[in-house]
């Protein structure tokens, strides 16, 4: 019995704590920035959702808009694995992002902004 009365708590704790999160309506996305790739390779995202890259790789990269509504931005190029480097996307429509390091290779991130 007092096995069943924790585990009832802990999944309301957990009910309560996704809740909270859901109730804000902001959401995260991540994309992995590796040795010249994004992953995911396109991504849709919602209004209130930041994206964060983070880079996986050894080789230097950054992150610019190349197309898209809205103002420019471009991250630090580095070659620092666990660097993190976060945009929120305020106008929706269709964005090309890539890395101007590897702008010959194809490096692009697609994402889709709905309202």
């Amino acid at each position: 019995m007092r096995r069943a009365i924790s585990l009832t708590a802990a999944l309301g704790i957990s009910l309560v704590l996704m809740a909270g999160s859901s109730a804000s309506g902001k959401a995260t996305k991540t994309v992995d920035v590796g040795d010249d790739f994004f992953d995911p390779e396109s991504l849709t995202i919602k209004e209130e959702t930041t994206v964060k890259f983070k880079w996986i790789g050894e080789d230097e990269h950054n992150v610019f808009k190349q197309l898209g509504p809205g103002k420019y931005f471009e991250s630090d190029n580095t070659d620092e694995t666990g660097f993190v480097y976060s945009h929120k996307f305020k106008k929706p429509g269709n964005y090309v992002l890539g890395c101007i390091l590897h702008e010959d290779m194809d490096m692009d991130l697609k994402v889709k902004k709905r309202r």
